[in-house]
């Protein structure tokens, strides 16, 4: 007696079980599922073995944008093809090859310095949440609310949020350039969150720079230090800083703006010429695999237990610098300027080209006696010497 097989109605009554995601056997072939997320959105996948491997499951596509036979029938030549240890070639159009195209053309071939994150939130979240086999012009605002959901479920919302603005950069390339209209994303935002406020107190700063050790304290100091972003400080280059302690780092496309050529401090300085310099490496905090410093939530996580200050990223010290220097009264166009922000109207940015050096070099130099006055406090009291007896005989 042949087995009942799930219908497209059957498919359309389906709820996900305790508001988790649910799998729901076909039971007309072994191996074919319809995936159901929490929030409801549901993909036909399949599973198979290869011989001697492990389970490799396949995305075919939303339930809604391909009848139940059709999506059987691709399950039945991709589990054959996994069996046999080859790949089923994906038609254009579809997620996977627009989004590897998108990467490689756009994104790296243009040189995006978030190529790298690009790529892994394709390969982490978005093809397997979507199906890298799913035609892109059937993928609607209901399957980008289920990938999210997923995404916010597992790792937070300010995640899927980037989740959503990646696939909306490469769908919005896709209509302009290949096919299809534009999808209306909307405010399909995840993180509510109001803009981050939070600055370190003299007491957490002394704290935190005591707790600073290795490669990525000294990150955390610099960036104190001179306000810059933390990529910027990361991928810091001995070629970078010449004999004077100017630090000009460079100029590129598509990079978001920084301070320019920078006068680093005596304490900057010093914590820079300690560092040791690992031969092939042009990177001040450099690692043995040729590259910068990239070990950030395990070493976040060793410092904020260290210090037990909590509750901050190094974003933070940035917006921290900032608020130090109108403490010390450095005008609100220097300060700016050491942040690498737009001063001025238009007009005068185009016309200003002058670099204020000395002025920067000043704000940062007082920033630095601030701080250090904070974690190497000075004795205020002095003692005196005391008076002999004779001393005290002709007082008296």
């Amino acid at each position: 007696m042949a087995r009942r097989r799930l219908t497209d109605a059957q498919v359309a009554e389906l709820r996900p079980e305790g508001g988790k995601r649910t799998l729901v056997p076909d039971p007309g072939l072994a191996g074919f599922y319809v995936r159901i997320s929490p929030s409801g959105g549901k993909s036909y996948v399949c599973v198979a073995r290869p011989r001697g491997g492990a389970q490799v499951w396949r995305t075919i596509g939303p339930t809604d944008s391909m009848l139940i036979e059709a999506a059987r029938a691709k399950a039945v030549e991709i589990i054959d093809g996994i069996r046999r240890g080859t790949t089923v070639k994906v038609p254009a159009g579809q997620l996977g090859e627009v989004a590897e195209r998108w990467l490689r053309e756009v994104v790296e071939g243009r040189g995006y310095r978030t190529s790298g994150e690009s790529r892994r939130i394709v390969y982490r979240h978005i093809l397997p949440l979507l199906g890298a086999d799913t035609p892109l012009l059937a993928i609607q605002r209901q399957h980008l609310a289920a990938m999210m959901d997923e995404i916010a479920n597992a790792s937070g919302g300010r995640s899927a949020d980037r989740a959503l603005s990646v696939f909306g950069s490469l769908r919005r390339w896709y209509a302009r350039n290949v096919n299809g209209p534009p999808i209306d994303l909307g405010d399909m935002s995840r993180d509510h969150a109001p803009p981050r406020s939070r600055i370190l107190t003299d007491q957490e700063i002394a704290a935190v720079w005591h707790a600073c050790t290795g490669a990525f304290g000294d990150i955390v100091k610099i960036a104190l230090l001179t306000a810059q972003r933390r990529e910027l400080v990361r991928t810091m280059k001995w070629a970078d800083i010449d004999a004077d302690g100017i630090w000009s780092p460079p100029v590129e496309a598509r990079a978001k703006q920084h301070g320019g050529p920078l006068q680093l401090s005596a304490l900057a300085l010093a914590i820079i010429r300690a560092r040791p310099r690992l031969v092939g490496n042009p990177h001040v905090f450099a690692r043995r695999a040729g590259t910068a410093f990239n070990d950030f939530a395990a070493s976040k996580r060793r410092l904020d237990k260290a210090s037990g200050v909590t509750s901050w990223v190094l974003h933070d010290l940035r917006r921290t610098a900032r608020s130090l220097l109108s403490q010390l009264r450095v005008s609100r166009d220097i300060s700016e300027r050491v942040l690498g922000h737009k001063v001025g109207s238009a007009v005068e940015q185009v016309y200003d080209r002058f670099e204020y050096g000395e002025a920067k070099a000043d704000a940062l130099a007082r920033l630095a006696a601030y701080i250090e006055r904070l974690v190497e406090p000075a004795t205020n009291v002095v003692e005196l010497p005391k008076a002999s007896h004779a001393g005290a005989a002709v007082a008296s």
